[in-house]
């Protein structure tokens, strides 16, 4: 059951916190009782799957360890209030238990039955069911105790229950609870569970929190769950510990407490999964159809363009520009803040992210393009930002606003780069200025002043591993870093070919431009590029401006 609806549930009740427990203050006693709990560890378990029914079972309301049983289980049930006598059983043996076992009587004396001492505890107000928990089965004497109580309205089990209570009665004759329940109703009233070993119960009751944790939508390591059932036992324990005499109400856990439990411990673990959230390790929504690529690894040179597509009869502008702008917050937030937020925080987040925006002064368009570049690194290269890019819109702060980890098994890879949108009078312009760019990133003092800022700004909890740790490292060689160290640089540029309108051969000749514009961008790359990997994006795009707009929009809404 969710949390808000156990609130509610609580709500509605209004009763469960000012049950008394069940201890006579007349005859109350630790002799024994504390004492024997240093070997209990099986009972702490059962009791630690009934403070989970607390969380499940509307009707119980209390649990007590160590009161008027071993545990005794408090119930409202058709708006009368029942008692539960539960007796745990760990005595070794192979045999199952048996009739005989049960009625079998310490030196003859009365009293001492396991029968007799499980009704002895019939002495507080209301009605009394008894339950017993054993680690061994029952044999076919015993058996029909094991039929659950939603079933025992059946003939043949009404049948069996009678027939049973009148063997005990004949082996214990005119044997009654001080409330005088008879050995009949007894039989009629208890349930016999078979746990199993003190192992099997603890998996149980673990799988049961795990199962409670995805009900909230959190998933937690194994490791965690433990611990957070190691706790729940140790309240089982704590209370059971308790003087009974001293401290009666403190052997007591009501539902209410274990709400209180639940939402505390549901809490720390929404924190500590967004504390370790690897927040770029989630499905990514594809925008962009690939076009044309060209590989050319002699060269260490290469060619990827994407097309946009039209849809009916249209060029698909508006569509791109909202497609780009849900990815700005990721390109810019640091990662802890990204852990924090769910997929149903995006609009939030996107309006926080802008005010971000405005108070930087940004350009739109040189952040339009960088959008671009990111969303196909992360999609089509399932990449990884080094580090948020806050820091890159100060002026004067880092020239490279895209920066990846692109995962590889032979060695992964470090992908800095540049990105422009332009149109297209001014290609030549751009281009040149976007092959200067590059050859700036190759310089000793930006490679050395951009791990910095990886060193300094890199959140590693929130991130995959990566066999590039080593070169993020104050004293790591920049040789190192060179030698894995890609640039990929994007160009999305107003197309001749898509502003003549949809044509059914458009991207044939698509392909044409962009492999035309990609050897024009290709031959002004600077010679200090020869040994480094440079990957060339190219996005053709109808209306750069109406575009650019368009993005904004977005961003301002």
């Amino acid at each position: 059951m969710k949390l808000a609806h156990l609130v509610g549930e609580l709500e509605s009740l209004k009763l469960s916190m000012n049950i008394k427990p069940l201890v006579d203050p007349y005859t109350a006693s630790d002799a024994g009782g504390v004492k024997a709990r240093q070997g209990f560890t099986f009972q702490d378990h059962i009791a630690a799957s009934f403070l989970l029914d607390l969380l499940s079972d509307p009707e119980l309301l209390q649990v007590e360890c160590e009161t008027g049983d071993d545990i005794a289980l408090r119930w409202l049930r058709n708006e009368k209030a029942v008692s539960e006598y539960v007796q745990v059983k760990i005595t070794d043996g192979d045999s199952k238990w048996n009739l005989t076992e049960i009625c079998a009587r310490k030196s003859a004396r009365v009293g001492t039955s396991l029968v007799e001492t499980s009704l002895a505890a019939d002495k507080f107000p209301g009605d009394a069911l008894f339950r017993f928990v054993s680690t061994r089965g029952v044999n076919n004497t015993l058996r029909t105790l094991r039929t659950h109580r939603d079933r025992r309205f059946q003939p043949e089990i009404v049948d069996a229950l009678t027939q049973l209570g009148e063997q005990v009665s004949k082996r214990l004759r005119k044997v009654s609870s001080p409330n005088e329940r008879t050995v009949s109703d007894w039989v009629q009233a208890c349930l016999w569970e078979v746990a199993g070993e003190k192992q099997a119960v603890q998996q149980m009751n673990i799988n049961r929190i795990h199962r409670l944790f995805e009900m909230e939508g959190e998933a937690l390591f194994a490791s965690a769950v433990e611990t957070t059932y190691d706790g729940l036992v140790t309240i089982a324990r704590n209370a059971g510990d308790e003087s009974m005499v001293d401290h009666a109400t403190k052997k007591v856990i009501s539902k209410e407490a274990m709400i209180d439990w639940w939402a505390a411990t549901l809490k720390d673990a929404k924190r500590s999964n967004r504390a370790f959230l690897k927040v770029y390790k989630v499905p990514t929504s594809n925008f962009f159809t690939p076009l044309h690529c060209v590989e050319e690894p002699a060269i260490q040179r290469s060619l990827a363009s994407y097309d946009v597509e039209f849809d009916d009869g249209g060029w698909r502008n508006a569509e791109l520009a909202r497609y780009l702008a849900r990815w700005i917050p990721e390109l810019i937030l640091p990662p802890r803040v990204l852990a924090q937020c769910s997929h149903l925080q995006a609009h939030e987040l996107v309006a926080r992210t802008s005010q971000t925006l405005k108070d930087k002064s940004v350009d739109y368009d040189d952040l339009l393009s960088q959008a671009m570049l990111h969303a196909i690194l992360r999609h089509h290269y399932s990449s990884e930002p080094t580090l948020c890019k806050l820091h890159s819109l100060s002026p004067g702060a880092s020239d490279c606003m895209n920066g990846h980890i692109v995962f590889d098994p032979a060695g992964d890879q470090l992908w800095l780069g540049h990105a422009r949108i332009t149109v297209s009078e001014k290609w030549d312009e751009v281009t040149t200025l976007l092959a200067a760019k590059l050859e700036s990133l190759v310089s000793r003092d930006f490679l050395r002043r951009e791990r910095d800022l990886i060193i300094q700004y890199r959140e590693p909890q929130h991130l995959r591993d990566t066999t590039l740790s080593r070169v993020f490292d104050e004293f790591a060689k920049l040789d190192d870093l060179i030698r894995v160290l890609n640039l990929p640089v994007l160009v999305a540029y107003d197309s001749s070919v898509l502003e003549a309108g949809f044509v059914a051969d458009y991207v044939d000749k698509l392909k044409v431009e962009v492999e035309r514009s990609y050897i024009e961008l290709k031959n002004k790359l600077s010679p200090r590029l020869t040994n480094i990997r440079v990957h060339v994006f190219l996005v053709p795009i109808y209306d750069s401006v109406e575009l650019a707009e368009n993005f904004k929009r977005n961003l301002e809404r």
